[in-house]
């Protein structure tokens, strides 16, 4: 979905996507090619395909870096898609292939599991210097979004949200085990150089004990790995800038 021209036909055939698996090295059946080949067609007809094609600048697997401060860790990660719309606002989307039951309202869902996603993509754009943007969550199993806006306006409100879940994630992860000696003062205070972001709630879960086949990437998050050190590359990141902070501390509750 990251590759796809949303300005083309919106018919998307099961030979595109075995042209679009064998350019990535993957094998699929056909039942997975048909699949794939009516999801992207849908994909393709629905309303933000549509802003997307009517924009005036497009940036596919757009990376970002900030910091809230020089003390600060530093923020860095990838979006699926940011389009700069006629009137100079900024669309982000991003995908999610998640089957989610008709039941369950996304509106809530997204605040709930993507709550941190959403926070850090406005930032990162508004940033950037956008006057607007509105991040979507589109899941394409269902073919429904969620969405919010938000204003130049309101960055300073936005960035003192993300000190409280940083400052929250320093003591979670700097509290003594029990039964633990306490750790050096220096040691508490350190600041922490990096906060490593993910895009998803289920790509944090690499970074946490889990089930095998949780723990080896696939294919399509290995590819993502390497756009993202890219991306770092671009922005002068360096390479050995040790994460401190994961998005798995910056998310409340269990996985």
């Amino acid at each position: 979905m990251e590759l796809a021209d949303f300005s083309k036909a919106p018919d998307t055939t099961a030979a595109d996507v075995a042209d679009a698996a064998r350019e990535l090295g993957l094998r699929i059946g056909a039942r997975e090619r048909d699949e794939l080949a009516t999801l992207v067609s849908a994909a393709r007809s629905a309303a933000p395909a549509a802003r997307v094609a009517a924009a005036h600048a497009v940036r596919r697997e757009h990376p970002f870096a900030f910091s809230l401060g020089a003390r600060e860790p530093l923020i860095s990660g990838v979006i699926d898609l940011v389009a700069t719309e006629a009137d100079g606002s900024r669309l982000v989307l991003d995908y999610k292939s998640d089957r989610v039951g008709a039941e369950v309202d996304l509106d809530e869902l997204v605040q709930r599991d993507y709550a941190v996603q959403r926070l850090l993509y406005a930032l990162a754009v508004l940033r950037e210097g956008a006057t607007e943007v509105e991040i979507v969550h589109w899941f394409l199993e269902r073919q429904q979004w969620a969405s919010a806006r938000y204003g130049a306006g309101e960055r300073l409100v936005l960035e003192e949200q993300l000190a409280e879940r940083i400052a929250a994630a320093r003591e979670r992860r700097f509290a003594p085990q029990p039964g633990a000696p306490p750790r050096p003062v220096s040691d508490v205070s350190r600041p922490c150089r990096s906060v490593l972001v993910e895009r998803t709630r289920d790509a944090a879960r690499a970074f946490v004990a889990g089930p095998p086949w949780r723990r080896r990437p696939s294919a399509g998050q290995s590819a993502r790995a390497g756009i993202a050190r890219a991306g770092a590359a671009r922005l002068k990141i360096p390479a050995n800038t040790a994460p401190k902070v994961l998005v798995a501390d910056l998310i409340d509750g269990p996985f």
